[in-house]
């Protein structure tokens, strides 16, 4: 039953879009930026508390938090809680007081069970990744959560053809390709700052410290590199945190690298093109991967990849020609590619100019943003 339906026609630039989403993701922040910013009212139905108020100086965002349950919820076996239906329940109110156009899901899981649930109608699913890589897996019942929040949406979206194959399996409803997009004259290249020389080789990543983004396999590769050619001035710059962190951080020293490595933590988004532009060979050595967003950011500033030959990855570098190609988990096979680009400075910059191109032409923020005002409109005409 429609409990919510929008059937306005006005002004596009006066359109009022609900996120349901998470308010602390770099994704987020600047889809609900750019849109308020073009003259779109945005309210943001998020299940977390703000870690900064970047909304706080643009007049057309509402944001409207609730700490009732978060993600991690739905990876138990229990799916029929409470907080659901409080939050469901909160939803609807929000609904009643925003009274929005449209309401925007951005995850098929959490907020798209919301989404679903609501009632709203024209309502829009974003797909980003584990939500439909890992989700559905779980068990039959998962599966059919996640099938039902699709039929329940009017329109499908996914970052990428890996996760549009993926959603596929699930639902036969047709999936729109919107990817995150870069902005490239943000991510661009740069001299390499944060005490870092132009001498110094810095290979480096930008992923969470977690065991499916192949950080041990990063740190054995480097070591490995760093005896073969220990006059070279070999740096390892790792940007990100998680779970794995204390580990990892022992490993480098079991590895003896601690001095040559260094552990970033999170940083910032608007502090993450200083850190890509502080490299010279952006590593992804991922099992698994959905799309491939910091690969994007590292080619946009001109840094040659060495990247596992898997999912989303395969989408966002042309292999031998902005970067090269490796199997998961084969240390020795990460030597050789990193190798490679090390000794091969003019391969490297070759590479770095290619992705750059490669980006605006295949991956520009402004091109992402035109697609997703285009099925905006389409969805209140």
């Amino acid at each position: 039953m429609r409990i919510f339906e929008s059937s306005i026609k006005k002004n596009n630039t006066h359109l009022k879009i609900l996120f349901l989403a998470d308010l602390n993701s770099a994704h987020i922040v600047k889809w609900a930026s750019a849109l308020a910013l073009k003259g779109y009212e945005i309210g943001v139905f998020t299940l977390n508390k703000a870690d900064r108020a970047w909304y706080a100086d643009i007049s057309n965002i509402r944001v409207f938090d609730q700490q009732s349950f978060g993600r991690k919820t739905f990876s138990s076996n229990s799916l029929s809680k409470l907080v659901y239906l409080k939050a469901s329940s909160e939803l609807r109110r929000v609904i009643r007081d925003f009274k929005p156009d449209i309401v925007h899901a951005h995850y098929a899981t959490s907020y798209g069970f919301l989404g679903a649930r609501s009632g709203f109608h024209p309502f829009v699913i974003s797909a980003w990744g584990s939500d439909v890589m890992d989700f559905p897996d779980r068990s039959v019942m998962h599966r059919l959560l996640l099938k039902n929040n699709f039929k329940k949406a009017d329109l499908i979206l996914a970052t990428g053809e890996t996760i549009a194959e993926r959603i596929h399996r699930i639902t036969d409803k047709k999936v729109e390709i919107v990817s995150f997009g870069v902005d490239t004259k943000i991510f661009s290249p740069g001299p390499k700052s944060l005490g870092y020389t132009e001498q110094e080789i810095v290979i480096g990543t930008v992923k969470a410290l977690e065991p499916v983004y192949g950080i041990d396999i990063l740190l054995h590769a480097f070591s490995e590199l760093v005896k073969k050619h220990p006059s070279l001035p070999l740096r390892l710059l790792l940007v990100g945190n998680g779970s794995k962190e204390s580990e990892y951080r022992l490993l480098a020293g079991e590895l003896g690298i601690t001095g040559i490595t260094r552990f970033a933590g999170k940083v910032a988004f608007q502090e993450v093109p200083a850190y890509h532009n502080c490299m010279d060979i952006f590593a992804n050595l991922s099992h698994n991967e959905s799309f491939g967003v910091s690969v994007l950011e590292a080619e946009a500033c001109e840094k040659a990849v060495v990247m596992t030959d898997v999912g989303g990855l395969k989408e966002v570098v042309l292999a031998g020609i902005t970067g090269l190609a490796i199997a998961p988990g084969h240390i020795p096979a990460a030597v050789a590619a990193l190798e490679t680009l090390v000794l091969n400075k003019e391969m490297r910059l070759a590479m770095g100019k290619e992705g750059r191109h490669f980006v605006i032409e295949n991956y520009s923020w402004q091109s992402s943003f035109s697609e997703m005002e285009k099925h905006y409109k389409e969805l209140c005409q």
